[in-house]
């Protein structure tokens, strides 16, 4: 079975729901066989990351850092579901403006 690209995707977000779901897709979707999963969460990253390993996608390598300069390096291919969630007493627009900022780390 081949892949849609041989190029470097990266899972901005991995720890969470959404990001551990894209990852599964992106592997089952055969996009390509070097998905790096990013997450400043360690702790999470790291269980998402095995648990992609023990599903068992022939040819996929998954990787994975808390370090977004690692991350992105040789990247040519992003899914971003990182942010932050909406706290009590948060509106849409104060949630829009933290998210803003976390992306902006992004580049």
């Amino acid at each position: 079975m081949s892949f849609l690209t041989n190029e470097k995707l990266t899972i901005v977000g991995a720890a969470g729901m959404i990001g551990s779901n894209m990852a599964q897709t992106a592997a089952m979707m055969r996009l390509t066989p070097n998905i790096c999963l990013y997450d400043p969460f360690a702790l999470g990253l790291e269980g998402v990351y095995e648990e992609m390993r023990h599903c068992g996608f022939e040819g996929v390598d998954f990787t994975f850092t808390t370090d977004i300069k690692e991350a992105f390096t040789g990247t040519k291919y992003m899914i971003s579901s990182g942010g932050a969630p909406r706290k009590d007493g948060m509106t849409r627009e104060d949630l829009l403006k933290g998210n803003a900022e976390i992306a902006a780390q992004l580049g």
